[in-house]
């Protein structure tokens, strides 16, 4: 329901800016993948905009992650037991994870799975001035540290 739900949230948005044709051609080549599984399979379900690719939301219930052609491609997982284990492949593109309900100890628990940024859900749009993009200070570059002594 939380995969039909972001459909549904996906469909009342503005059409996001344009792409180039190989965005566009990566978006569509993914979709028809999972259409085609999704005809023959009832752990994959799919959502997407119609006549054109503004969004797509894909259910399964594989728990392995697969990488997003990002431009509103959206996949949604049960949540697996071995959460680091499905996560191992896709590690060095995770940047954030947001988390409901957000807590410190339940972020503590995340914090070795890879990611930059722990943030209450809803809240990852809305980083701090001071978060460290990918690990790194942001304003970092703009300061010049002297040290005496």
């Amino acid at each position: 329901s939380f995969a039909a739900g972001l459909a549904r949230a996906l469909a009342g948005c503005d059409p996001p800016p344009p792409r180039t044709p190989e965005e566009e051609a990566a978006i569509d080549h993914l979709r028809r993948g999972y259409t085609f599984r999704a005809a023959s399979d009832t752990s994959v379900q799919i959502w997407q905009s119609d006549g054109n690719t503004d969004w797509t939301v894909v259910f399964e219930e594989e728990a392995q992650f697969a990488s997003s052609p990002l431009g509103r491609f959206v996949f949604v997982k049960p949540l697996p037991d071995d959460l680091a284990g499905a996560l191992r492949l896709a590690r060095e593109q995770l940047g954030g994870i947001a988390i409901h309900p957000f807590s410190p100890q339940r972020a503590e628990e995340l914090s070795t799975l890879g990611a930059h940024r722990l943030c209450p859900l809803g809240q990852a749009q809305n980083p701090s001035p001071f978060w460290h993009q990918d690990g790194v200070g942001s304003l970092a570059p703009l300061v010049r540290w002297t040290d005496a002594g």
